[in-house]
C-alpha cells in the first residue's frame, strides 16, 4: 500500500470480507506488503507534485490498510469517501455478516464485524501490490492475493479530495465476478436445501441436494462428515461409518434475519 505501487493484495474483507467479502468482505482484508520504489509527479510549474505521486497514492492506501487490521474503526473509515464507505456496509450486509445480533449499520461496524470474522477464521492471505497509477485526482492501486488455497486479483480505486487519497472501491476482482457469482449460487442453494436434509438420508442424497462438500472426511481422517462452509455459512452433515447421515449441525449465529428467515429448521438436529 506504500510506494510507487506493488502492494499486498488487499482482499480484506471480505471479501472479506471478499475477501471478504469475497469476501468480502472476501475479503476482505490483509497484511503483508512489498514496497515498490516511488515515483514522482510534476506540477503546473514543473516542481515535484508529491501529494501526487504514486508513493504517495500507495502510503495513504498503505494506512487505511494498517488502521482497517489492527483495527482502528474511525481512522480507517475517515480514509474512505462517504461511497466507499457505503460500499463496505452493504457488501456486508449482501454477505449476511452481521455485528453483534444485527446487520452491520456504518462503516465502524463492518470494520469490526469483519474483523471479529477474520479472526474467527484466521484469514491471512499475503498480498503485493503489483501495479499503482495517478491521473489527476484518480488513482488505482492493483494487487494480487494469495491464501493456502486460493488466488485473485484487484483493483482498488482511490480519489483525491480535501487534500487527501481516500479510499472509493475496496478492490474489484480483475478476474470477473464467476467466482463470485458461482458462491452466490452455492450459498444459495445451502439456505433452500439444508432443511431438507433428515438423519437417515445417504452421503449421496445429502450431496444432490446441497452439491459438491467445500471439505468431507471419512473414518481415517475424524468423524465421518461433509460440509458446506464459506464466510458466515457453516453446515456439516456428520454421518456413520456405512457414510449414513446420524446428525445435522449448522451455525445460524453469524447470519443477517434475512438468511436466518430461509432456515426453518433447528441449528442441531439428530
Amino acid at each position: 500500500m506504500v510506494n510507487c505501487l506493488k502492494r499486498a493484495e488487499r482482499q480484506w474483507i471480505l471479501r472479506p470480507m471478499r475477501l471478504l467479502i469475497r469476501t468480502a468482505l472476501g475479503t476482505l482484508l490483509f497484511v503483508t506488503m512489498t514496497v515498490a520504489p516511488s515515483g514522482c509527479g510534476s506540477s503546473a510549474k514543473g516542481s515535484p507534485d508529491n501529494t501526487h505521486s504514486t508513493a504517495a497514492l500507495k502510503a495513504a492506501y498503505n494506512a487505511s490498510i494498517q488502521a482497517y487490521l489492527k483495527p482502528d474503526p474511525e481512522k480507517f473509515c475517515s480514509s474512505l469517501t462517504a461511497r466507499g464507505q457505503q460500499r463496505l456496509v452493504a457488501e456486508l450486509n449482501s454477505g449476511g455478516i452481521t455485528v453483534g445480533d444485527g446487520r452491520v449499520k456504518d462503516c465502524k461496524d463492518a470494520v469490526m464485524a469483519a474483523y471479529a470474522l477474520m479472526k474467527m477464521f484466521s484469514v491471512a492471505p499475503k498480498e503485493t501490490i503489483t501495479a499503482a497509477a495517478v491521473a489527476g485526482d484518480n488513482g488505482t492501486v492493483h494487487w494480487v492475493s494469495k491464501s493456502a488455497t486460493s488466488t485473485d486479483k484487484g483493483v482498488a480505486k482511490l480519489v483525491y479530495q480535501d487534500g487527501r487519497w481516500l479510499i472509493d472501491d475496496m478492490g474489484s476482482s480483475d478476474s470477473g465476478s464467476s467466482d463470485e457469482e458461482q458462491a452466490k449460487a452455492d450459498i444459495s442453494r445451502w439456505l433452500s436445501n439444508w432443511c431438507s436434509l433428515k438423519p437417515g438420508m445417504t452421503k449421496a442424497e445429502a450431496i444432490a441436494k446441497m452439491g459438491t462438500p467445500t471439505t468431507s472426511y471419512d473414518a481415517t481422517q475424524a468423524t465421518p462428515q461433509l460440509n458446506w462452509e464459506q464466510g458466515a455459512y457453516s453446515f456439516t452433515a456428520f454421518m456413520d461409518t456405512d457414510n449414513v447421515l446420524d446428525q445435522l449441525q449448522a451455525d445460524y449465529s453469524h447470519l443477517g434475519k434475512r438468511d436466518r428467515s430461509k432456515l426453518s429448521c433447528p441449528d442441531t438436529r439428530r
